[in-house]
């Protein structure tokens, strides 16, 4: 059976397009069905973002009506404060704690644990900011305790690229989903290079 490789991203400045109308998604896609065919893994995306519900269904129906294939493989999303919505915008609850404010790290820690560990073939985070940090120090945290690969990626990034630079394991210097693109190639060249040395260990 398929595992799952998760990309969980941010949505404001990471995950859309720099230039309106100028097909910027058709490259991801490309990299999608290339991955997947590649590493025999089913790609889910997650948001985790601090954008309003009325943005996320902004970008919902762009994704639902112009790139049917992205939307097929979007799942819940978490938004500010931790509230959860479900891909047709449903509230499905709230992660976090009452001992701390939310942070990015609760809405990663909250979709991983959503998994079984046998499901998970790897995960990404894409993000750009310095309220993303949280969210790269969780994902690394799952690579050490369940064993699988996950990779941070950010696009370019000035205003936050001192606080983020350190946390990444791949940096582009193109913006929104072309950075993204970029470090998700990057990515899988490290996936591939990972698998065809035998001396490295089973995780991506």
């Amino acid at each position: 059976m398929k595992k799952n490789f998760l990309i969980l991203a941010d949505l404001d400045s990471t995950f859309e397009e720099f230039k309106v109308d100028n097909d910027e998604f058709i490259p991801f896609l490309n990299f999608v069905e290339e991955f997947e065919e590649e590493l025999g893994c089913f790609v889910v995306i997650h948001f985790v973002s601090g954008t309003s519900k009325e943005n996320l269904a902004d970008r919902l129906d762009f994704f639902k009506y112009e790139y049917p294939e992205i939307y097929s493989r979007i799942d819940y999303a978490i938004l500010s404060g931790g509230k959860k919505y479900s891909r047709d915008l449903k509230p499905i609850g709230k992660c976090g704690t009452d001992y701390a404010p939310y942070s990015k790290a609760d809405g990663v820690n909250d979709i991983i644990s959503n998994y079984r560990r046998s499901d998970i073939a790897g995960a990404c985070f894409l993000g750009d900011g310095k309220n993303d940090v949280p969210g790269f120090d969780m994902l690394k945290y799952y690579q050490r305790a369940f064993e699988f690969g996950t990779y941070n990626l950010a696009p370019r990034s000035r205003r936050d690229y001192d606080n983020i630079i350190s946390h990444v394991d791949f940096y582009s210097e193109k913006p929104r989903i072309l950075g993204c693109v970029d470090c998700l190639y990057n990515m899988q060249k490290a996936i591939l290079e990972k698998i065809g040395d035998e001396n490295s260990s089973s995780i991506w």
